[in-house]
């Protein structure tokens, strides 16, 4: 066991591979599946947003946090440090028993490029306009999202009671 550990540690920093501009390229993705407590573990696959067809992806929406607290996973074999709240997120929003295809911008932008950060942000619009869902991830340590969760937990049971009376 000290030794997978250990192999795990000594991982390569992943490498972001260039997007290509023309075909207002982005990468999306593929959350291996697992449970909450298992490791991250994805791939990167890149694809046009000028093709006719994208494969269906879902985004995520969350607040980044503070950009010291970081965390690893597992980026098509490799080690990528990214935010603890995209941690977070990623662990909130990965399935247990299937892959799941997703963009969020910490990890499908290179972070540390400013001159892919720009034209990505540029294109922002289509993704969100592109994607199949658009997920929204309220970490419950923080006081503002507490609050919009219970709203939203208040609001969905007020909608359940209303439906039911009714019906009936």
């Amino acid at each position: 066991m000290d030794s997978m550990i250990a192999a795990r540690s000594y991982r390569r920093p992943y490498v972001y591979q260039p997007l290509n501009e023309e075909l207002n390229e982005i990468r999306l993705l593929h959350i291996l599946p697992g449970g909450f407590a298992d490791s991250i573990s994805a791939d990167i696959q890149h694809v046009s947003l000028s093709a006719d067809r994208v494969p269906p992806y879902e985004t995520i929406s969350y607040v980044w946090g503070t950009p010291f607290d970081v965390a690893t996973i597992s980026l098509s074999g490799q080690t990528l440090r990214v935010p603890l709240s995209t941690h977070a997120a990623l662990k909130c929003m990965r399935l247990p028993h299937t892959s799941r295809t997703l963009w969020i911008d910490a990890v499908c932008i290179n972070q540390k490029d400013l001159l892919e950060r720009g034209p990505q942000v540029a294109l922002m619009g289509q993704i969100y306009s592109r994607c199949t869902a658009n997920l929204i991830h309220l970490d419950n340590n923080d006081t503002v999202a507490g609050t919009m969760l219970e709203l939203i937990q208040g609001i969905c049971q007020a909608s359940e009671e209303a439906s039911y009376h009714y019906e009936t």
